[in-house]
């Protein structure tokens, strides 16, 4: 059963619209009770490989243990302090991401820029990178955040009226507006 779409997984509707228009693996940096098992079970019958990055160990006992009960042969979860460096390592081993979730979470306004470092990474490589949990005005009001979205192709701030927005961003397709909000 999927995850129901709450104020904790308003990013769910913005990350299955990218795995849609997007093929390949699927890095997940930060896990979560609604993202976790939404792409676990969206990719477990296709041919994409889900790679989950976390820094917490509880949310990383919860997610490992949700695989490990719902065959999670095509899901690796790693466990790691230093989610940063095992992106960079994970950028010089794969040619193509088709979808990054950046929704890692460290105390104060240290998560907005190890989020934009994180999405800075995957940029280049990636179909779609979406930044969960981006309010307006923290990203809007960050010169090296405007320098990351003015670089890319396309820049949507998700936000379905009820919690955390997610910010959408690609470097490879321009996309419509529309296509996104018709979901």
């Amino acid at each position: 059963m999927l995850p129901m779409v709450n104020a904790n997984g308003s990013h769910a509707v913005p990350l299955l619209w990218a795995l849609e228009q997007s093929e390949g693996m699927v890095v997940e940096l930060g896990t979560g009770p609604c993202s976790t098992p939404l792409l676990h079970f969206f990719l477990q019958h296709t041919d994409r490989e889900l790679v989950s990055f976390e820094e917490q160990e509880k949310f990383f006992f919860v997610s490992s243990v949700f695989a490990k009960m719902n065959d999670g042969s095509k899901h690796e979860i790693y466990h790691t302090p230093d989610v940063v460096s095992k992106a960079r390592k994970l950028v010089e081993c794969v040619e193509h991401v088709g979808v990054v979730l950046v929704d890692c979470e460290i105390p104060g306004e240290a998560t907005y820029k190890k989020r934009m470092e994180l999405a800075k990474i995957f940029l280049p490589c990636s179909t779609f990178v979406l930044v969960h949990d981006c309010e307006d005005e923290r990203i809007c009001g960050d010169q090296e955040w405007k320098e990351v979205v003015e670089g890319c192709t396309y820049a949507q701030v998700y936000n379905q009226g009820s919690g955390p927005n997610t910010l959408i961003l690609s470097m490879e397709k321009p996309l419509q507006d529309s296509q996104l909000r018709s979901l």
